[in-house]
């Protein structure tokens, strides 16, 4: 699953959504964190997000040098975020804050993962690395969730 096709489901408000793979394991971080780990980390990476593209002077040049994200988190705000909840999970934050359309579309989005959804599923590889994990909308229906659990049986 792509950035914008969990931006897009969690817009959606959809009942629940299944991620696999990195994907998986960075957003199992950002769901995991405790509260105040997550405010340190969402207020670093607002404030990185924010610089994400710098433009320094080029020494001369016609153009002005664009500095990637990788660089400029690493340079400025994002190693408070990366010191609580790792570099790939805060590399994905940052993505969902440019697919939602901003810092603070993004910051609304990932509180919104954090606060409607729950760990229905949690699957785990020998390193200890989530490799799948399944959210459940916290404010679905009781019949809605029993319809989504028998059909995973199926």
């Amino acid at each position: 699953m792509t950035t914008e096709e969990f931006v897009k489901q969690l817009n959606n408000k959809e009942d629940y959504i299944i991620l696999e793979g990195d994907r998986a394991n960075d957003v199992y971080r950002i769901v995991a964190a405790g509260n105040v780990a997550w405010a340190i980390a969402i207020g670093a990476i607002g404030l990185s997000a924010a610089l994400i593209f710098i433009t320094v002077g080029s020494g001369g040049a016609a153009a002005p040098v664009t500095v990637p994200v990788e660089v400029a988190s690493k340079m400025f705000i994002a190693p408070a975020a990366i010191a609580t909840i790792g570099w790939s999970a805060t590399s994905t934050v940052i993505a969902i804050c440019f697919a939602a359309g901003g810092v603070a579309a993004g910051k609304a989005i990932l509180n919104s993962v954090r606060n409607n959804y729950k760990i229905a599923e949690k699957v785990e590889n020998s390193d200890g690395k989530v490799t799948k994990l399944v959210l459940i909308n916290k404010h679905i229906k009781d019949e809605t969730k029993k319809a989504i659990n028998e059909s995973d049986r199926a």
